[in-house]
């Protein structure tokens, strides 16, 4: 027991805030469950020849029981570290535990108080350690109170750091923002993500001048350029702030769309952004005198900026235009065939998702599969580098430069000559968990074998070959997105009776398409679940926003007459439809040049249509009403409408009026003639009167 009188306990610290003095302290050990270890090896695990191992212990008590006093054991496994993996294995906690087995040190550690850490500084000399070779070693440390391990951590510790070939590493980051739905971001959250404190600020700032590349989301440009002079001050400040870095770039897709689930949902190509000068109100713009004479080298006022084009919204100096970046562990082999399509030639490819030939040792971060390069990023660098910059405490964040520092000092010690170029990549999600970014680009450049990568010394780098190793996404989600494209595909089509303004609805869609694709959705599924079928619901009720109105029974008197036919138009923008009427029983009978006639329906209205119509018999027929587009595509849903005709009616009716008419002229006629008759017998009563006689009148003539 000889190395246990050589270990030194340096320091006793106060972790996560300190106790007051009296505070109870817990005579046994607390559950296991609630007690975190962390061992973090000084100077990120680099042990120079001659020097101690230096470990700093963190024991935290994650629930508020607290911890009794007891010991920390230090083991290690004395054979180097083979491998990448066998590393990775060792430091994910897959490796058995009798690794390490060799122990080389105890020291006393302190009772923690409820709800508090301590930190244990161990020195263990170096001929204690009794280690051999140079090389990558595992250790553990263990917490024992009262007979009982309590935790444990694992690390590693490169021993007599070597002189070895220096690494070169790239470090690939997104320029991202949250999750959304929508088209462009609109000019209040442009203002709150380029606030001082703002997400995009933040990640400007981390990222700025640095050794990182950075992928960016074309929207965030077109999002500020299409608001003009109307802009927020902030963003357009950050946007010349973006263009002025002196990083390596390269483009993501609009809104960071996932670049192979639609081609897992069916699709031949990957989708892309449509036109965007539907967006581009000249009223934002500088207007352009076409008869000024131009100045030799225009000068471009960001506040009052010229009229955008598409293309423009979304162009930018990218150092590497060409290349892309699907999401992690997402490819399977028949999207590669789908990328190539789509003009996708170079990528981002996690090694996860590669099967490589071992002609080459490491086989660095250049390969080819089929007709597309891959710039492959090491899983396990890329994942201690990601848990380095989102530790929450001093004690994780060493800890995880202890393994990137361990893992890239394998890729040097196996390398024969010069080293290959490595590749490693912050997450998706990494600006919301960016405490410890800018030390750990720090802590990567100041490791003794390791060098600044950049992504154009991966393009230049020879290749080795590479198949995809499969990595399907969720069938379920393949499934929705199947549907979502589907339903873009039909509003699409849908879309024609907008002319000539077809472009705002197709276009939206097609956006908000790309939105809910975007990769920053992956770490939500269910808002995302819940976003797509809100998304299939809006393209329902788009193709069922243009349609004839229920109708009640038309009543019919006429031999010829109009049906009146309501059109209902719930766009906001107007449409031209062809409305067809198709007669379904023999009481009627539509003209040939009225069988299909073009209606315009203003915006958000509804508008009302007369077609002739010709009755044939009486009783009660119907009519189908349809709407179709230009090309012939049916909109929205057939209508019936039900026709009570009573043809002949108004002639009969007619008929009886005039008899009535006529008959009663005839009645006055007789009843005229009688009072005639009347008189004239009156007159000849007269006549015989002898006093008549007697005044001289001569009678009447029968003629008279």
């Amino acid at each position: 027991m000889r190395f246990r009188a050589a270990v030194v306990v340096a320091a006793i610290i106060a972790g996560i805030g300190l106790p007051t003095l009296g505070a109870a302290v817990p005579a046994s050990a607390a559950d296991p469950a609630h007690i975190a270890v962390t061992a973090s090896p000084a100077d990120f695990g680099v042990v120079r020849s001659g020097q101690p191992i230096r470990l700093f212990v963190t024991i935290e008590d994650q629930v508020g029981n607290g911890l009794a006093a007891g010991s920390a054991t230090v083991n290690v496994e004395r054979s180097p570290v083979s491998s990448s993996t066998a590393l990775s294995n060792w430091l994910g906690g897959s490796t058995k535990s009798s690794v390490a087995a060799a122990k080389i040190g105890t020291v006393a550690t302190p009772a923690v108080e409820p709800g508090l850490s301590k930190v244990v500084q161990v020195i263990i000399p170096a001929r204690s350690a009794r280690l051999g070779s140079t090389g990558v070693y595992a250790l553990a440390v263990s917490v024992t109170v009262d007979g009982k391990v309590v935790a444990t951590s694992r690390t590693a510790i490169t021993w007599k750091a070597p002189s070895a070939p220096s690494v070169p590493i790239a470090i690939a980051a997104p320029l991202t923002v949250p999750a959304s739905t929508g088209t462009f971001i609109d000019s209040k959250t442009l203002a709150t993500y380029t606030a001082p404190d703002g997400i995009l600020t933040d990640e400007l700032a981390q990222l700025e001048n640095t050794q990182v590349a950075i992928g960016i989301d074309p929207r965030i440009l077109a999002s500020i350029r299409v608001l003009g002079r109307s802009a927020p001050q902030s963003a357009i400040d950050w946007l010349q702030q973006l263009e002025s870095v002196t990083n390596e770039t390269f483009p993501l897709q609009w809104a960071d769309a996932d670049l192979t689930i639609a081609l897992h949902a069916g699709a031949k190509t990957i989708p892309v952004p449509r036109s965007l000068d539907f967006a581009i109100d000249p009223g934002l713009f500088k207007s352009v005198d076409t008869d000024a004479t131009p100045e030799p080298t225009p000068t471009v006022d960001p506040s009052n900026p010229p009229l955008p084009t598409s293309a423009s919204l979304v162009a930018f100096n990218y150092t590497l235009p060409n290349l892309s970046w699907p999401a992690e562990n997402s490819i399977v082999s028949s999207d590669v065939q789908g990328l190539v399509n789509s003009g996708i030639t170079a990528a981002i490819v996690s090694s996860g998702n590669l099967s490589r030939s071992a002609s080459r040792t490491p086989p660095g971060a250049s390969a080819s599969v089929g007709a597309m390069s891959a710039f492959v990023s090491d899983d396990g660098l890329s994942s201690y580098l990601r848990d380095a910059a989102s530790a929450t405490t001093r004690s994780q964040f060493t800890a995880s430069m202890a393994g990137l520092s361990a893992a890239s000092q394998l890729v040097s010690s196996h390398s024969s000559g010069t080293a290959p170029i490595m590749l490693a990549t912050l997450g998706r999600d990494w600006a919301t968990n960016d405490q410890y970014l800018a030390q750990a680009l720090q802590g990567v450049a100041s490791l003794p074998w390791v060098s600044t990568g950049e992504l154009t010394q991966v393009a230049q780098a020879p290749p080795t070959k590479a198949t995809i190793a499969k990595r399907p996404q969720s069938s379920i989600r393949a499934s929705l997105v199947h549907s979502m494209l589907a339903d873009e595909a039909r509003v699409r089509r849908f879309a024609e009776i907008a002319a000539p303004d077809q472009q705002q609805l197709t276009s939206t869609r097609r956006m908000m398409l790309l939105s809910l694709l975007s990769d920053e959705w992956l770490a939500d599924p269910t808002g995302w679940r819940t976003e797509a079928e809100g998304y299939l619901s809006d393209s329902r009720d788009i193709l069922a926003s243009v349609s004839p109105a229920a109708s009640s029974t038309v009543l019919l008197l006429n031999d010829s007459g109009s049906l009146p036919i309501i059109l209902g138009n719930g766009l906001d923008q107007g449409v031209t439809v062809y409305i067809a009427v198709r007669p379904r029983s023999t009481q009627l009978t539509v003209e040939k040049q009225h069988r299909l006639v073009e209606v315009h329906i203003p915006a958000s209205s509804q508008h009302r249509v007369l077609i002739p119509v010709q009755s044939i018999a009486n009783g009660t027929g119907s009519v189908l009403v349809e709407l179709y587009s230009k090309s012939g595509l049916r909109i929205g849903k057939a209508t019936v409408i039900r026709v009570n005709v009573q043809a002949g009616w108004e002639t009969i009716g007619t008929l009886i009026f005039g008899a009535l008419v006529v008959a009663i002229f005839a009645v006055g006629i007789v009843r005229t003639i009688r009072r005639r008759r009347r008189s004239l017998r009156g007159g000849d009563d007269r006549n015989d009167d002898p006093t008549d006689d007697a005044a001289g009148h001569e009678p009447e003539s029968a003629d008279t």
